[in-house]
């Protein structure tokens, strides 16, 4: 049997709480799981002798726990699942395409403001290009301020040819009540 387990009148038992506070039983034999679990049971009995304490103390003294263990062991299950860490690279996006406005328009959103707390599309107007060489587009939605208020807004968004954010501003007459 793998895995957490204890040893407690001649059986062999599911033991909760050793894959956080002992994770070497998680690849123990039943034979060291028997060994580490007479010793703490021993430890923690209050009849045991001090000199049978002071043994089974001994004997877990022998199993480093500690962060590493888990940190070392876990470390590399995510780096077999995972793979090796990457840089995260930035998404590259055109300013000068519908989509391409539209996904940074929601970039903006995920990153910024967060007294919208939903939003509801409305229209979305054409890309231009500014007499600077950014590019704009208008963005029509309904917005739920803080859960609460209901506001009809209506933007435009202004991203440099990388995909920067330049500006947003308000069209006239908006924001207004729906």
């Amino acid at each position: 049997m793998n895995g957490p387990a204890f040893f407690k009148s001649g059986e062999v038992c599911r033991l909760s709480f050793s894959k956080c506070h002992l994770p070497q039983l998680a690849d123990a034999t039943d034979d060291v799981a028997k060994e580490i679990v007479k010793n703490v049971n021993i430890f923690m009995d209050p009849k045991a002798s001090d000199d049978a304490k002071h043994k089974a103390e001994q004997q877990l003294t022998k199993v480093s726990i500690n962060c590493l263990v888990c940190h070392q062991r876990n470390a590399i299950t995510h780096k077999w699942v995972d793979g090796f860490p990457q840089k995260k690279t930035e998404e590259l996006v055109s300013a000068d395409t519908q989509e391409g406005m539209k996904r940074l328009v929601e970039k903006f959103f995920s990153e910024n403001f967060r007294d919208v707390t939903s939003r509801e599309s409305i229209e979305w107007g054409k890309v231009t290009k500014t007499d600077d060489g950014n590019f704009s587009i208008r963005y029509k939605y309904r917005a739920r301020l803080w859960d609460k208020d209901i506001k009809i807004m209506n933007q435009i968004f202004t991203f440099d040819p990388k995909g920067k954010f330049v500006a947003v501003k308000n069209v006239e007459g908006f924001p207004r009540n729906p």
